[in-house]
């Protein structure tokens, strides 16, 4: 019997008997597809179940009705309150140990089903006499390392209630959504590249506007954006600023590597242009100035994690032939924010840029000599730093 006659045949069951009770709940976890699901549900205005409320858990944020005075929304995207994930993972591991367990817990994102494949890990762990010292410290180690996954198995392996990782499931929810949305396809692959900390939505906006000419309008954008569960969104006086949980991220990044070598520099060469544009739109033109470091605190972290796939992708022989615009300002940035070994190398990058592009005498690469005999007198390298002030003066 096919699972569609089954549940119809369990609904007509239950609807002789449903009227015998005052009120009811009926909970349909983990719903893949909302509109196909739709079907077996109790039908709106019939009478013979208008006591009862329905439980519906769902990833899929697209296709949630609107909030209405019948329907009501409730996400769990930002996890559990820091004390009760403390209680939680003191009471699964057996370790009293509320200082590491909060940093812990703030590692994990507060997500339930992480806390608990951590404790019951840590917990399998220290009963071996061998191992009875792993603590706290030592799991945050192995987070540091990127062994998270392997963490994940015991829980997996031990309780049938949850055939699947934490990353598994993540993993199966980031490919399907990137599969049937493009704009969240394009946000995920600017986060691959950017740090953990949330990145300002008029970046990604401009991003996607960059680098697809079919993806227009932007409160549509935002509304992808908004509709995405695995996407944090958080108001703030300067905008509203995007991030995900940290295991959101990891895997972001290992699907995204599978890409193709063209959608990386794609979407390398977009970040720079968004970033420089962005710097250019928003930030005052005295890089010196107290209020512009403040304003640039936000975007500094992404640009010292940005270089890194530069770096990754790139030699510098084929920067031109990538890049429509120099790294200039992406390096004074981090240069006012004392990151002076990425300014270096977004300082170089420009220079050969500007070099290929614009020719030996142009103003551009002269400011480039200035800016890389700046940074270098910082990091000490004073022999370096003359010779590229040298350069400066004759250009």
């Amino acid at each position: 019997m096919k699972i569609e006659v089954k549940i119809a045949n369990l609904k007509a069951l239950i609807s002789t008997k449903i009227g015998s009770y005052t009120s009811w709940l009926l909970v349909v976890d983990n719903v893949k597809s909302i509109p196909q699901m739709y079907v077996y549900l109790p039908e709106c205005g019939n009478k013979q179940w208008a006591r009862g409320q329905l439980l519906i858990t769902t990833q899929d944020t697209t296709s949630i009705p609107l909030t209405n005075s019948f329907i009501q929304h409730v996400s769990v995207s930002k996890g559990m309150d820091s004390n009760e994930s403390i209680c939680l993972l003191a009471k699964l591991s057996g370790i009293d140990d509320n200082e590491n367990s909060k940093m812990v817990a703030q590692a994990l994102d507060y997500q339930p089903l992480a806390l608990a494949s951590a404790a019951t890990y840590i917990k399998q762990i220290r009963l071996s006499k061998i191992t009875s010292h792993f603590g706290w410290n030592e799991y945050l180690d192995k987070l540091e390392k990127g062994k998270r996954a392997i963490t994940e198995t015991i829980l997996t392996e031990t309780n049938p209630s949850y055939p699947k990782s934490m990353t598994a499931a993540i993993t199966l929810a980031v490919e399907g959504v990137i599969k049937s949305d493009k704009v969240i396809l394009h946000a995920f692959s600017l986060l691959s590249l950017c740090a953990p900390q949330p990145l300002n939505s008029e970046i990604m906006i401009n991003y996607i506007h960059n680098i697809d000419d079919e993806i227009e309008d932007e409160e549509m954008i935002m509304i992808r954006f908004q509709r995405c569960s695995l996407l944090l969104l958080e108001e703030e006086e300067t905008g509203v600023y995007i991030r995900v949980h940290q295991v959101v991220r990891d895997v972001i990044k290992t699907v995204i590597k599978d890409y193709l070598a063209s959608h990386h520099l794609e979407a390398v060469n977009g970040a720079v242009t968004t970033f420089n544009r962005f710097i250019e739109d928003n930030l005052p033109d005295i890089w010196q100035d107290l209020n512009s470091i403040m304003q640039s605190n936000s975007i500094a972290p992404h640009l010292k994690t940005l270089v890194k796939s530069i770096e990754n992708l790139l030699s510098k022989e084929n920067l031109s032939q990538v890049f429509k615009s120099g790294m200039l300002k992406l390096g004074e940035i981090c240069q006012n924010h004392c990151n002076f070994h990425t300014a270096k190398k977004y300082f170089e990058y420009s220079l050969v840029t500007y070099l290929e592009q614009l020719g030996p005498e142009h103003v551009d690469v002269a400011a480039t000599y200035g800016n890389l005999g700046s940074v270098h007198h910082e990091l000490g390298d004073f022999e370096q730093a003359k010779d590229y002030q040298s350069s400066c003066s004759t250009n």
